[in-house]
Formats: C-alpha cells, structure tokens, sequence
C-alpha cells in the first residue's frame, strides 16, 4: 500500500456492524456492539449453526487447496460463538418454572 508511516484505509460495507482499518500494520477491527431478540429455540437454532460453521472453518477448510487461515476472523469467531453459548445456558437456567398443581 503506497502512503506514509501511519496511513491507513478504512474499509466498510453497506449496514456493516464490523469496520476494519487496513494499515502497513496489519487491520485493525472497530466493532460496535448490538443486541437481539431471541426465544430460546432461535438461540439454539443459532448456536448449533455457528458452531458446526466454526468447526468447518477450524478444521475442515484447511485442508482446502488455496485455503488462506484468517487467524483474527478465527478468534473473533470463536468468541462470538462463545457468547451464543454462554447466553443459550443462561436462558436455559433462568427458564421461569411452571408449578404443578396435585390434584
């Protein structure tokens, strides 16, 4: 990239929550933070996709011819599917009860 010490391109998409700063030094991620909706069964729903994504993207992509490792996207990866899942098990355990009536 042509520029001086310090310079950067700043990269974004249309309605991106991710924008990165391309530098001589490598990128650097900007991420804003949102929140969502979802009944337990879309967190699940959620979760198991993103999981069975991360393990593709972990160990069977690799192994593709031209495959070029992302170590970043990776751990930003790993980490968002963290989260899923640590949110998925709190909903789980603060599920309201239902009492049942003894007849």
């Amino acid at each position: 990239m042509k520029g001086g010490v310090g310079s950067s391109l700043y990269l974004v998409g249309p309605n991106a929550n991710a924008s990165r700063f391309v530098t001589e030094f490598g990128v650097k991620w900007l991420m804003k933070k949102i929140s969502v909706s979802l009944t337990v069964e879309q967190l699940q729903a959620l979760v198991t996709l993103a999981d069975n994504q991360l393990f593709r993207v972990k160990y069977i992509d690799p192994k593709m011819p031209g495959y070029v490792v992302q170590p970043k996207e990776l751990e930003i990866a790993t980490s968002a599917v963290q989260i899923l899942g640590d949110a998925l098990k709190a909903a789980k355990d603060s599920k309201p009860k239902v009492a049942v009536a003894n007849r």
